[in-house]
């Protein structure tokens, strides 16, 4: 379809329909974006029958899901009057905010400022793979005041991410009034200050927009930011410019008069009768949790002291034959062990300074390309506290991003309480799709990490700051060698126990271990069990064995909501569960005085146990 072509009163209308007979959406911002993203939709090919040329386009203002789904119905990527009849109908794919779901849209949006740094991601996955193809990224106005537009601003001039063009509605208007008077921003300064190049244009006008974005796609020497000039409610006079449009409907006469104003007719009773009776066309479900080609390095075990992140770095240097790996680094790469790979892969080591919530939605763009292995290695309170809303987007565009969290925990010692992160169970125990791996030493940290560099899906390995001694069997072998047989939701039973259990998970593991041989050195029944995914731990082991009188749960975690809320709810109607963990902010110190503070140590689990059972 050319731009010639478009019946934009039609589509207008369409956008008016849509919000009105579903009594909820966005109409105003949807009318003064129309024509950028029919020009950027069809600029990326999305016009043509042939889909070999299509580029990407994000959205990022995700509430402009009227605006989107008649721009794709209109295009024939989608069944128009569907969109129009079942939007924001429960159970319907044509949701209130645009999600992936739907042909033409890459990434679900809806949390204002993550656009620009999803486009970052795509665009950098086409520099990777040399497509010569451009990114497109629809963005509004008010957002441009976020600082995650910021970072992703910076981060695409400094990679040279000159593919990427970015198209703004500015219609000076959000929910509270003007842009100017909420919070101004000037929006082409910022862009040039950064190193973009900026073409303003009059965003009603399809021809200039579309001559804009022809010297964008021509000129290879930065990216573009297109400012455009618009109204909102543009088309329906009296909806122009008037701010409550922004998230208000028409009721029955504003619809009236606006059919009116365009020349047409109202067909909401047939759309309504369509939405009494839905039936809707079911798209494809993107295919998730292939198995990714992975030549895994010889496993290497320690016996002395090793810390988790050493081992970490080993492995990663090790995997040097998968040339599909790609690591992320916000200015950590010494302490999160990923310097070797950053001198030998410098091509994919992505430096990007200190922009963790960029990064968060950029890798997690990125990572959608099943090709790609993609990993994030920070500190936990950098990623994951820090960048939580962002991971959950990833988990609902279901991304495969693998998150190394280095630095959790009171382990992390003297930085104190700002950099001890105590809450990463819980806060994934809120996500659905990602998967959480807390592994009890190095050792079993490889066994792990051959899953991890398989599997696809959002993931999580957390581990602490210290050097730590191996878990080993009673024999004083190593526990985790070469004859162990790693299995997610596994619990892995270290010492068999009669009387009390300990239940560990994370690098507490060897404290769990040396208290249970304290304890059957004085002759009581102690058993240690370890979870390193605890959030997948199979409950047919706790109904397997004889339960005992006493259990008690070992993490460096908020103890009120990581591994004793879980063994609480296995255990709990069943036997007494203890659980001994992080129980508030804590202080700066050595990781070993701050663990002996909070009972976390072998000598602190043994008083506790020797307390509860009155010896």
């Amino acid at each position: 379809m050319r731009i010639e072509q478009i019946d934009l009163k039609a589509a207008m209308k369409d956008i008016l329909t849509m919000t009105s007979i579903s009594k909820s959406g966005h109409p105003g911002g949807s009318l003064s974006s129309l024509e950028l993203l029919f020009s950027a939709y069809i600029s990326a090919g999305w016009g043509e029958t042939d889909e070999a040329p299509r580029e990407k386009v994000i959205v990022s203002n995700g509430h402009i899901a009227p605006g989107v789904y008649t721009v794709l119905g209109h295009l024939g990527i989608i069944p128009l009057e569907e969109a129009i009849a079942y939007f924001r109908l429960a159970g319907s794919p044509y949701e209130g905010h645009i999600e992936s779901h739907i042909p033409g849209i890459p990434w679900s949006t809806g949390n204002l400022g993550q656009g620009l740094s999803a486009a970052c991601g795509f665009a950098l996955d086409e520099k990777l793979h040399d497509t010569g193809k451009n990114v497109f990224c629809i963005m509004g106005d008010a957002e441009q005041a976020k600082g995650q537009t910021s970072e992703a601003r910076k981060f695409a001039v400094h990679h040279k991410l000159n593919n990427i063009i970015a198209l703004i509605d500015r219609n000076h208007i959000q929910i509270s009034g003007m842009t100017e008077d909420v919070m101004n921003v000037n929006i082409p300064a910022n862009y040039l200050a950064d190193g973009w190049k900026v073409i303003e244009v009059n965003g009603h006008n399809m021809p200039e927009i579309n001559d804009a974005v022809s010297v964008a796609k021509n000129d290879p020497n930065a990216p573009y930011c297109i400012v455009a000039e618009t109204v909102m409610g543009h088309g329906i006079p009296f909806m122009e410019g008037t701010p409550e449009y922004h998230g208000k409907t028409l009721d029955h006469n504003e619809y009236i008069k606006a059919c009116e104003h365009l020349n047409t007719q109202s067909d909401c009773n047939r759309y309504r009768e369509m939405r009494e009776n839905p039936k809707w066309t079911e798209f494809p479900i993107k295919e998730h949790g292939q198995r990714k080609d992975f030549v895994p390095p010889e496993k290497a075990f320690w016996t002395d002291k090793m810390d988790l992140r050493g081992s970490w770095g080993k492995y990663l240097d090790a995997a040097e034959k998968n040339s599909n790996i790609v690591v992320f680094d916000c200015d950590l790469g010494s302490s999160v062990k990923t310097g070797i790979f950053a001198k030998s892969k410098p091509g994919k080591f992505i430096q990007s300074g200190v922009m963790e919530h960029n990064v968060a939605t950029l890798a997690g763009a990125l990572s959608i390309d099943p090709d790609l292995n993609v990993f994030w290695a920070d500190f936990g309170m950098f990623n994951v506290a820090e960048v939580y809303n962002q991971l959950r987007l990833n988990d609902i565009n279901h991304a495969n991003l693998n998150i190394i969290s280095t630095h959790i925990g009171i382990d992390v010692g003297e930085d104190g309480k700002t950099h001890q992160s105590i809450d990463y169970i819980s806060l994934f125990r809120n996500l659905f799709g990602f998967k959480v791996y807390l592994p009890g030493d190095f050792n079993q940290l490889q066994h792990i990490l051959e899953e991890v560099f398989r599997d696809y899906g959002n993931k999580f390995v957390g581990m602490g700051r210290s050097k730590l001694d191996a878990v080993k069997k009673r024999n004083g072998e190593i526990f985790y060698g070469k004859d162990y047989v790693w299995e997610r939701g596994k619990i892995d039973e270290i010492r068999a126990g009669e009387d009390i259990w300990i239940i560990s998970t994370g690098q507490v593991a060897v404290e769990a271990q040396k208290a249970a041989d304290i304890l059957r050195s004085k002759n009581i029944g102690a058993g240690h069990y370890h979870m390193a995914t605890p959030l997948e731990a199979n409950p047919d082991f706790f109904r397997e064995r004889n339960i005992p009188r006493l259990a008690v749960t070992v993490e460096d975690h908020n103890s009120n909501t990581g591994l004793g809320a879980i063994v609480v709810e296995n255990l709990g109607k069943h036997t007494s569960v203890e659980k001994l963990g992080v129980s508030h902010y804590y202080y700066s110190g050595k990781a070993s005085s701050l663990y002996a503070k909070a009972g976390i140590d072998a000598k602190g689990i043994v008083e506790k146990i020797s307390q509860l059972l009155s010896i």
